[in-house]
Protein backbone atom coordinates (compact mmCIF):
# COMPACT_ATOMS: atom_id res chain seq x y z
CA UNK A 1 0.00 0.00 0.00
CA UNK A 2 1.28 3.46 -0.93
CA UNK A 3 2.35 5.67 1.95
CA UNK A 4 0.52 9.01 1.79
CA UNK A 5 1.17 12.24 3.71
CA UNK A 6 -0.93 13.09 6.74
CA UNK A 7 -2.21 16.32 8.22
CA UNK A 8 0.57 18.71 9.32
CA UNK A 9 3.21 17.01 7.17
CA UNK A 10 5.54 19.21 5.17
CA UNK A 11 5.45 17.81 1.64
CA UNK A 12 8.86 18.01 -0.05
CA UNK A 13 7.76 17.43 -3.62
CA UNK A 14 11.19 16.85 -5.18
CA UNK A 15 14.36 16.07 -3.31
CA UNK A 16 17.78 14.53 -3.77
CA UNK A 17 17.94 13.84 -0.05
CA UNK A 18 16.95 10.43 1.28
CA UNK A 19 16.85 11.27 4.98
CA UNK A 20 13.68 10.17 6.72
CA UNK A 21 12.50 12.96 9.03
CA UNK A 22 9.44 13.04 11.24
CA UNK A 23 6.75 15.34 9.91
CA UNK A 24 8.20 15.47 6.37
CA UNK A 25 6.76 13.60 3.40
CA UNK A 26 9.65 13.59 0.97
CA UNK A 27 9.56 12.46 -2.66
CA UNK A 28 13.06 11.29 -3.55
CA UNK A 29 14.19 11.90 -7.12
CA UNK A 30 15.29 8.54 -8.50
CA UNK A 31 17.34 8.85 -11.67
CA UNK A 32 17.01 5.82 -13.91
CA UNK A 33 20.61 6.51 -14.90
CA UNK A 34 21.73 5.97 -11.32
CA UNK A 35 20.15 2.57 -10.79
CA UNK A 36 18.65 0.76 -13.72
CA UNK A 37 17.66 -2.41 -11.89
CA UNK A 38 17.23 -1.35 -8.28
CA UNK A 39 15.40 1.73 -7.04
CA UNK A 40 14.96 3.57 -3.78
CA UNK A 41 12.42 1.66 -1.66
CA UNK A 42 10.77 4.78 -0.24
CA UNK A 43 8.45 7.25 -1.94
CA UNK A 44 10.08 8.45 -5.16
CA UNK A 45 9.77 9.74 -8.69
CA UNK A 46 11.33 7.83 -11.57
CA UNK A 47 12.71 9.28 -14.79
CA UNK A 48 15.57 9.84 -17.20
CA UNK A 49 16.84 13.40 -16.78
CA UNK A 50 17.58 15.16 -20.10
CA UNK A 51 21.13 15.84 -18.87
CA UNK A 52 21.75 12.08 -18.86
CA UNK A 53 20.49 11.22 -22.33
CA UNK A 54 23.94 11.16 -23.92
CA UNK A 55 25.77 9.51 -21.03
CA UNK A 56 23.26 6.72 -20.44
CA UNK A 57 21.85 4.89 -23.45
CA UNK A 58 18.53 3.82 -22.00
CA UNK A 59 16.29 4.94 -24.84
CA UNK A 60 15.73 1.49 -26.30
CA UNK A 61 14.76 -0.05 -22.98
CA UNK A 62 13.19 2.93 -21.24
CA UNK A 63 9.67 1.69 -21.83
CA UNK A 64 10.43 -1.73 -20.32
CA UNK A 65 12.08 -0.05 -17.31
CA UNK A 66 8.91 1.93 -16.72
CA UNK A 67 6.76 -1.15 -17.15
CA UNK A 68 8.77 -2.91 -14.46
CA UNK A 69 9.36 -0.21 -11.88
CA UNK A 70 6.08 1.71 -12.07
CA UNK A 71 4.36 -1.40 -10.76
CA UNK A 72 6.00 -0.37 -7.48
CA UNK A 73 3.44 1.70 -5.55
CA UNK A 74 6.27 3.76 -4.03
CA UNK A 75 7.00 5.24 -7.46
CA UNK A 76 4.31 7.90 -7.38
CA UNK A 77 5.59 10.30 -10.05
CA UNK A 78 7.14 9.95 -13.49
CA UNK A 79 10.16 12.23 -13.93
CA UNK A 80 11.98 14.28 -13.65
CA UNK A 81 12.20 14.51 -17.39
CA UNK A 82 11.70 17.22 -19.95
CA UNK A 83 13.37 19.65 -22.33
CA UNK A 84 16.52 21.72 -21.91
CA UNK A 85 18.06 24.03 -24.51
CA UNK A 86 21.25 24.45 -22.49
CA UNK A 87 22.54 20.94 -23.23
CA UNK A 88 24.09 19.26 -26.25
CA UNK A 89 21.39 16.62 -26.83
CA UNK A 90 19.22 17.58 -29.77
CA UNK A 91 15.71 18.84 -29.12
CA UNK A 92 14.40 16.06 -31.34
CA UNK A 93 16.00 13.39 -29.15
CA UNK A 94 14.88 15.11 -25.96
CA UNK A 95 11.32 15.23 -27.26
CA UNK A 96 11.48 11.55 -28.14
CA UNK A 97 12.62 10.64 -24.61
CA UNK A 98 10.10 12.99 -23.03
CA UNK A 99 7.32 11.42 -25.10
CA UNK A 100 8.13 8.06 -23.52
CA UNK A 101 7.74 9.66 -20.09
CA UNK A 102 4.40 11.15 -21.11
CA UNK A 103 3.27 7.73 -22.28
CA UNK A 104 4.37 6.12 -19.00
CA UNK A 105 2.63 8.85 -17.00
CA UNK A 106 -0.64 8.25 -18.81
CA UNK A 107 -0.42 4.45 -18.94
CA UNK A 108 0.39 4.12 -15.23
CA UNK A 109 -1.70 7.05 -13.96
CA UNK A 110 1.25 8.93 -12.47
CA UNK A 111 1.59 12.72 -12.53
CA UNK A 112 4.52 13.98 -14.61
CA UNK A 113 7.38 15.96 -13.03
CA UNK A 114 9.01 18.24 -15.59
CA UNK A 115 12.45 19.78 -16.02
CA UNK A 116 12.24 22.64 -18.50
CA UNK A 117 14.95 25.16 -19.45
CA UNK A 118 14.28 27.71 -22.21
CA UNK A 119 11.95 25.29 -23.98
CA UNK A 120 8.50 26.29 -22.79
CA UNK A 121 7.08 26.82 -26.28
CA UNK A 122 8.09 23.28 -27.20
CA UNK A 123 6.67 22.00 -23.92
CA UNK A 124 3.35 23.76 -24.49
CA UNK A 125 3.20 22.40 -28.02
CA UNK A 126 3.69 18.84 -26.78
CA UNK A 127 1.01 19.26 -24.12
CA UNK A 128 -1.42 20.60 -26.71
CA UNK A 129 -0.85 17.55 -28.92
CA UNK A 130 -0.84 14.96 -26.12
CA UNK A 131 -3.85 16.30 -24.21
CA UNK A 132 -2.73 14.47 -21.03
CA UNK A 133 -5.15 13.41 -18.35
CA UNK A 134 -2.41 13.33 -15.72
CA UNK A 135 -1.16 16.50 -14.04
CA UNK A 136 2.04 18.11 -15.33
CA UNK A 137 4.16 19.79 -12.63
CA UNK A 138 7.08 22.13 -13.40
CA UNK A 139 9.88 21.30 -11.00
CA UNK A 140 12.03 24.11 -9.61
CA UNK A 141 10.08 26.82 -11.41
CA UNK A 142 12.11 30.01 -11.61
CA UNK A 143 10.56 31.79 -14.57
CA UNK A 144 8.87 35.15 -14.88
CA UNK A 145 5.48 36.05 -13.48
CA UNK A 146 4.17 36.29 -17.06
CA UNK A 147 5.37 32.76 -17.81
CA UNK A 148 3.83 31.54 -14.57
CA UNK A 149 0.51 33.04 -15.63
CA UNK A 150 0.72 31.54 -19.11
CA UNK A 151 1.51 28.08 -17.74
CA UNK A 152 -1.21 28.36 -15.11
CA UNK A 153 -3.73 29.11 -17.85
CA UNK A 154 -2.62 25.90 -19.59
CA UNK A 155 -3.23 23.80 -16.48
CA UNK A 156 0.31 23.30 -15.17
CA UNK A 157 1.16 22.95 -11.50
CA UNK A 158 4.37 24.27 -9.98
CA UNK A 159 6.96 23.01 -7.51
CA UNK A 160 8.95 25.94 -6.12
CA UNK A 161 12.41 25.66 -4.62
CA UNK A 162 15.27 27.70 -3.25
CA UNK A 163 16.12 29.59 -6.46
CA UNK A 164 12.82 31.42 -6.53
CA UNK A 165 12.41 31.61 -2.74
CA UNK A 166 15.79 33.40 -2.55
CA UNK A 167 14.48 36.19 -4.80
CA UNK A 168 11.70 37.83 -2.75
CA UNK A 169 10.68 40.42 -5.35
CA UNK A 170 10.33 37.83 -8.09
CA UNK A 171 8.72 35.33 -5.73
CA UNK A 172 6.03 37.83 -4.78
CA UNK A 173 5.13 38.48 -8.43
CA UNK A 174 5.15 34.81 -9.41
CA UNK A 175 2.97 33.71 -6.51
CA UNK A 176 0.32 36.21 -7.59
CA UNK A 177 0.06 34.35 -10.91
CA UNK A 178 -0.14 30.81 -9.56
CA UNK A 179 -3.44 29.54 -8.14
CA UNK A 180 -2.96 28.21 -4.63
CA UNK A 181 -4.48 24.96 -5.84
CA UNK A 182 -1.47 24.43 -8.13
CA UNK A 183 1.48 24.98 -5.81
CA UNK A 184 4.07 22.72 -4.19
CA UNK A 185 7.52 23.19 -2.64
CA UNK A 186 10.78 21.28 -2.97
CA UNK A 187 14.28 21.18 -1.53
CA UNK A 188 15.83 19.70 -4.69
CA UNK A 189 19.63 19.60 -4.09
CA UNK A 190 19.74 22.64 -1.83
CA UNK A 191 20.67 22.95 1.83
CA UNK A 192 17.40 24.75 2.54
CA UNK A 193 15.04 22.81 4.76
CA UNK A 194 11.50 22.33 3.54
CA UNK A 195 10.35 24.12 6.68
CA UNK A 196 12.32 27.23 5.64
CA UNK A 197 10.78 27.20 2.18
CA UNK A 198 7.25 26.96 3.55
CA UNK A 199 7.93 29.73 6.06
CA UNK A 200 9.23 32.15 3.43
CA UNK A 201 6.47 31.40 0.95
CA UNK A 202 3.78 31.71 3.62
CA UNK A 203 4.75 35.34 4.18
CA UNK A 204 4.08 36.26 0.55
CA UNK A 205 0.93 34.17 0.39
CA UNK A 206 -0.29 35.86 3.58
CA UNK A 207 -0.92 32.52 5.21
CA UNK A 208 0.12 30.88 8.43
CA UNK A 209 2.54 28.02 7.84
CA UNK A 210 -0.05 25.59 9.18
CA UNK A 211 -2.58 26.85 6.64
CA UNK A 212 -0.01 26.55 3.85
CA UNK A 213 0.69 22.96 4.86
CA UNK A 214 -3.03 22.27 4.59
CA UNK A 215 -3.20 23.94 1.16
CA UNK A 216 -0.32 21.84 -0.19
CA UNK A 217 -1.75 18.67 1.34
CA UNK A 218 -5.08 19.30 -0.40
CA UNK A 219 -3.25 19.96 -3.67
CA UNK A 220 -1.33 16.71 -3.28
CA UNK A 221 -4.45 14.62 -2.79
CA UNK A 222 -6.09 16.32 -5.76
CA UNK A 223 -3.21 14.99 -7.89
CA UNK A 224 -3.71 11.49 -6.57
CA UNK A 225 -7.46 11.52 -5.95
CA UNK A 226 -7.98 8.29 -7.88
CA UNK A 227 -5.25 6.47 -5.97
CA UNK A 228 -6.08 7.16 -2.33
Amino acid sequence: MTKWPVKNDYIDFHSHHKEDEAGIYRIYNQFISNQENTVYPGIHSLGLHPWHIDAYKFKEKLQSIFEKHLLNESAILVGESGLDKNISSSMEEQQEIFSLHIQASENHSRPLLIHCVKAYQELLAMKKVCKPKQAWIIHGFNGSSQLAGDLSDKGFSFSIGHSLIANPEKLSKVLKQIPRTKIFFETDESDYSIQELYAKAAVYLQLDVEDLRNVVLANFFELFKNDE
